[in-house]
């Protein structure tokens, strides 16, 4: 029998597929992104309007607070870290802490107002950042390398490194930390600054010294986050942006104030975060390890020389708690621990010296520089509030603080004190996102003053935006007479274009002779 075609199948003929390009990957449209945005502006809106509802008819506690945190939660994606890095600094001083502080007693109903006052606050932190725009990030263009011993070509620099970072920018960084940090040894030697000054009786600022030894930690680690960026933290330039970093928080401790070297380590990831360019940790739980290891060391330091400084000018009787591994715990609740101090605030809101004591008025007038109103009455907030709302002797060695919220509330009444606030946010996260996306090495430290405001909540809003402004100016300026007068780029870019060849460089292993049964 021969196999006939009869009964052969036709094989179907397919057509080639039309020349198309694939489609692009679907990522979310435009106006979905801002109508989850907007639900969640009109959700957190309604909960702030439900919870003054609420506290005008007396309902106060746990629930307001805990709808409060629900709500920022539910927008984490939608909030900047400058934000997430404010709202964590309240609850830290009215969640965690108080459950830890076991020194302080509130009573009962004073307590409840506190919480719904702190669950206004998260939600007036959660609108600020939710009415401020998302800014487009753009990351910095890649960087073409010229070959070793070859000129440059055209559009290259070959002091930068792979997030484009000009090793000749951030030269005059490294100098201006470094004279800081020499202007800081000298006061801190001295005496003229930190807690010892404060036991003393005089100022523990310095002046304007004080404040040129103040923008040095920024100064340091905005150059650690630019060089990060670049991809440079093991060279040279990294290598010195770290020793720098790690000198000013030395010397931070060593002023005696125990919260300034572990509050700026605690600020450094999320000025990071609100970097475009910036590499993702690879392991968080080593960092986050690291970093609090860091921080409890620094704050023991800063306490152990705090308690040095109470024994030898005798201040306050010569008592000072010594803090160890024993008592850390407590110690720290109690130093973070702000909800005595907003009961207080909240109490004595309508009381004459007290109001007379923190006038928005007498505020304004910190913005007028010294050199120019030679007369000018130092503005002693912290002296002020001891005595108005604390009752301490008038010129006792100690500062208080009635919170930021609690300021505003004596100045402005609630209402008030909830639209300042949120203007204040609202005006630091459009800054925020708008300098972050654009990751020069001078943004960054931007970034970095940024997020410490923004992690203070004991200062008043008046005083910390002038605060801002006067250590945000001063670092700019000395950056740019730094880069203007010294040849530092070119000192800079020359050891970072040898840290590069050397990376360049092709690494060559000595090739053995072939020998019988044995690879080469």
């Amino acid at each position: 029998m021969s196999l006939g075609t009869a009964h052969a199948r036709p094989i179907p003929r397919t057509e080639p597929a039309p020349l198309t390009e694939p489609a692009p990957p679907t990522e979310p449209s435009e106006a979905r992104q801002p109508t989850a945005r907007a639900a969640h502006l009109y959700w957190s809106s309604g909960c702030l309007l439900l919870l003054v509802i609420l506290h005008t008819v007396g309902v106060d506690g746990e629930i307001p607070l805990a709808l409060a945190l629900a709500t920022w939660w539910g927008a984490r994606r939608e909030l900047s870290g400058l934000i997430h890095l404010h709202l964590v600094s309240v609850a830290l001083a009215f969640v965690i802490a108080p459950r830890l502080d076991l020194s302080v007693t509130v009573p009962g109903g004073e307590q409840a107002q506190v919480r719904t006052y702190v669950a206004l606050w998260i939600l007036t932190g959660v609108i600020a950042g939710l009415v401020v725009p998302r800014s487009r990030r753009r990351r910095p263009p890649p960087v073409a390398y010229a070959p070793t011993g070859s000129a440059p070509a055209q559009g290259t620099r070959t002091g930068a490194g792979p997030g484009g970072i000009d090793a000749a920018v951030l030269g005059p960084l490294l100098v201006a930390a470094f004279l800081c940090l020499l202007v800081q040894a000298s006061l801190i030697a001295a005496g003229a600054i930190g807690v010892a000054a404060q036991y003393a009786g005089g100022s523990s600022g310095g002046g304007y010294a004080g404040l040129l030894g103040q923008i040095g930690p920024p100064l340091a680690a905005g150059a650690v986050l630019a060089s990060r960026a670049a991809g440079h933290l093991r060279w040279p330039l990294g290598m010195a942006a770290t020793g720098l970093l790690v000198a000013h928080l030395l010397l931070l401790a060593l002023t005696g104030f125990r919260g300034g070297g572990p509050s700026l380590l605690l600020v450094l990831p999320f000025a990071a975060a609100g970097a475009a360019g910036q590499p993702r940790v690879r392991s968080w739980p080593a960092v986050a390890g690291a970093l609090a290891a860091a921080m409890v060391a620094l704050f023991l330091f800063g306490a152990a020389i705090r308690t040095q400084a109470a024994t030898q000018v005798n201040a306050r009787g010569g008592i000072e708690t010594t803090v160890g591994t024993g008592n850390l715990t407590s110690t720290v609740a109690e130093r973070l621990d702000y909800v005595p101090v907003l009961a207080q605030a909240i109490y004595l809101r309508h009381d004459t010296q007290a109001r007379s004591a923190v006038r928005l008025s007498d505020q304004v007038l910190a913005a007028t520089p010294r050199f120019i109103s030679h007369h000018k009455k130092p503005v002693a907030y912290g002296e002020l509030v001891a005595v108005a709302f604390f009752g301490m002797p008038p010129g006792a060695p100690t500062a208080s603080t009635i919170t930021t919220l609690g300021d505003g509330i004596v100045n402005l009444g609630l209402a008030g004190a909830l639209l300042m606030l949120g203007a204040y946010l609202a005006l630091l996260d459009a800054v925020f996102r708008h300098v972050g996306g654009r990751p020069t090495p001078r943004n960054l430290v931007v970034l970095v003053i940024l997020a410490q405001m923004a992690f203070d909540i004991g200062s008043p809003v008046i005083l910390a935006a002038i605060g801002t402004v006067r250590t945000l100016l001063p670092a700019l300026l000395i950056v740019a007479i730094v880069d203007k007068l010294l040849p530092v780029g070119l000192l800079t870019t020359r050891i970072n274009r040898g840290a590069l060849r050397k990376a360049d460089r092709p690494v060559t292993t000595p090739r053995r002779k072939a020998t019988d049964g044995q690879p080469v």
